[in-house]
Order: structure tokens, then sequence, then C-alpha cells
């Protein structure tokens, strides 16, 4: 047993000395392991001109500093170098070339329709119709008021609200919105569903404010559209004394109106706007018309389901329009010369305001200072329902 167990310790002696003596094992290199993840190549960076990717190298202003002022820097250029057009309020880079093309592209489809007239289709035959009767300047001064006299006769017979109601249903059917407008909506609650709405109107100027602003630019162009209103109602016949007259009630009617509409603020509001209180609703709010008759008169008997941008101006616009006040009747008479003002001709051209396309009150209001083409004024209802 000692034999043996000696035996075990000097083999494992010499196994000690061996392994002692063998060269050492050569360094491995160790790779480090990455801290961080690596960075993909990125996208090659390539140098273009600025017309290559939409942007007008003619617009940029250079000197300016775009970390002070980037608007002059972006625009500068331009600003300097366009003159607005004199029949038009503003100008304005790319938007003004799409309308300049699509006007350019109406007028081609409107004189080709009227070329065309008669053709085999109804409908194009109407549009060339329309469109020849507004161009034709010699015969738009010699019939003068007679085109719109039907509806004018209308107006004078205002004195109670049966006659009121018919006289609101002509205007509507030709899209003249005295008191309030009407137009189709989506449901703003259900997008599958369209309904009616109705919305305030009846105001000549573009916005309440203007009757309310007291600053000296809003005084004046209040002024200046009383003065206006003066003018057209004598081109239409009616004496000085009596235009005169005329004007400043129109203009305390509007005022009135416009004490009642909402806002362009409170009219940004969806939820503000939407009151979907249906035709019986309406007819709660607005008992002096006979809604029932409305409806029908306009062509939609059925129409039940009716959204109103501001109930408070559907109550308040009662008592100033409801005859017999002799002012509602008076106003419905200048919402027909506005209307028709855009195809007028010689000192009624003159005077027309810029929202029928109006020069001395459009100059007024917008600034501009020449009286736009006969073609951009006849195409105007063509491209615009209202």
């Amino acid at each position: 047993m000692r034999t043996n167990a000696l035996f075990a310790t000097t083999i494992a002696s010499v196994l000690v000395l061996v392994a002692a003596c063998d060269p050492p094992p050569p360094d491995v290199p160790v790779t480090p392991v990455p801290t961080t993840t690596p960075q993909a190549a990125g996208p090659r960076v390539s140098k273009v001109d600025l017309d290559k990717v939409g942007l007008e190298e003619a617009a940029l202003d250079r000197k300016a500093d775009p970390c002070d002022d980037f608007y002059q820097f972006a625009c500068g250029g331009w600003i300097e170098k366009t003159q607005i057009p004199a029949d038009r309020p503003l100008a304005m880079r790319s938007f003004v070339a799409i309308t300049d093309r699509n006007e350019i592209a109406l007028k081609g489809i409107l004189e080709e329709a009227q070329k065309a007239t008669p053709s085999a289709d109804p409908v194009l035959d109407k549009v060339g119709a329309y469109y020849g009767a507004c161009m034709d300047e010699a015969q738009v001064e010699k019939e003068g008021l007679a085109g719109i006299k039907p509806l004018l006769d209308l107006a004078g017979k205002v004195k109670d609200k049966k006659t009121l109601l018919s006289a609101l249903v002509e205007l509507h059917k030709h899209r003249i919105w005295a008191v309030f407008s009407m137009a189709e909506e989506q449901d703003f609650k259900d997008a599958t569903k369209m309904l009616a709405e109705l919305d305030q109107a009846g105001l000549g100027l573009p916005d309440r404010d203007y009757y309310f602003n007291e600053d000296d630019k809003s005084k004046s162009i209040r002024e200046t559209y009383v003065g206006h209103i003066e003018k057209m109602l004598g081109f239409a016949g009616l004496k000085e004394k009596d235009a005169k007259k005329a004007a400043q009630d129109i203009m305390a009617l509007e005022t009135e109106l416009a004490r009642v509409s909402k806002t362009r603020v409170e009219r940004r509001d969806p939820a503000g706007i939407y009151n979907k209180i249906d035709r019986a609703g309406v007819a709660k709010t607005v008992k002096s018309l006979d809604w029932d008759a409305y409806f029908k008169g306009i062509g939609f008997p059925d129409i039940q389901e009716v959204n109103v941008t501001s109930v408070p101006f559907l109550e308040g616009v009662q008592k100033p329009w409801t005859p017999p006040n002799p002012l509602s009747g008076r106003a419905i008479y200048w919402h027909i010369l506005r209307a028709a003002a855009h195809v007028a001709q010689g000192d009624r051209r003159r005077e027309l305001p810029h929202a029928g396309g109006d020069h001395r009150a459009g100059a007024a209001l917008a600034g501009s200072a020449a009286w736009p083409p006969r073609t951009g004024r006849s195409a105007r209802p063509s491209r615009s329902p209202s």
C-alpha cells in the first residue's frame, strides 16, 4: 500500500514538473465588445438647383438673414418684383397662377358652349346662352333692369308675412340670400348623411364687425357703403331724396342683422355651428314664417333634417324683418340689385361693390383700383354657387 502511494505521488510530481516546463500558450487577440450600435450609412448628399425642388431662386432675398426674418429671406425677392394687378385686391404666388389657369380654362369652356348653342346637350345650351347674355354689353345696357324687374316688383309688394314669404322664396330660388341662406351640408356627426343647413346672411359688407368697429377706416367704409347703396338705388329709379333715406334705412336694418350674427371667431367652432334642430325646431324658433310653404316653394317639400348655424340669429332677425316694417321690402330690393351688379355697364358699373363685382365700394373694401374684365365677371356665377 505504501509502495503504491509513493508511486502515485511520484507520478503526480513528474506531471507537475512537465507542465511547468511547457512553453506558455500564445496570446489570443480579444475582439472588443462594441459599446454603441453601428451607424448605418446615410443617404448620399447631392447638390441640386432650387427649381428642381419647387423653389424659385428669384423669389429669395439673399440679403436678408433667415435667422432674423425668414419670411423676408424666402419671399423678399418676389415681393420686390411683383405688382398687384389693378383689378385685384392682392397677389399671391402659386395660388394666383392656379386661379389664372383655371379662369383661362373656364373661359374656353364657356366660349365653346356659346359657339355650340344649340347643341344636343341642354345643359351646355343653358351655359352657352347665359355666358353669351353676360358678354353682350350692348344688349345689357339696352335691357337695363328688365331682366330683374319681376323680382323687383315682388320686393315692392312686400307688406305682410305672406308677401314677404313669396319674395324670399323667389330670391332664394335665384340664390339671392336675403335674411338667411340655405344649402346642403354633410351632417357633422354622421358623414353618411346630408342635411339642409340654414345660415346667417343678409349683410352687404363682408363681415359683421364692419358695422361696429370704430376705427377711422371702418367708419369710412360704412360711409362709402351707404353712399354706394344710395347711388345704386338712384340708378334703379328712386328719386335722390328717397334713395338717400332708403340707403340709411337699409344700413340700419343690416346693422341689426349684424348685431345678432356670429363673429368670425364664433363661426370657427364646429360645435357652435352645429345645431340640428330639424324642421320642427326651425318652425318653433321662427314662428313668423310659414316653413311648410317655404320648403315647398323652393322645391324641397320633404326636407325634415335641418341644421342651423345660429339659433340666436334666427330668433333675432324676426323683429327687424317682419312686416309691416317697410324696411324689409327695401332691403329685398337692395339684395336684388347687388346680385345683378356684376353684369352692369356704364355709370352703374363704377358703383358696384366688391362682393358682387363692384368697383368703387370694392376699392374701399379691398383696395382694387380697376374694374375686373367682363369675361371674369361673367364667369363668376358659373364657378361659385353663391
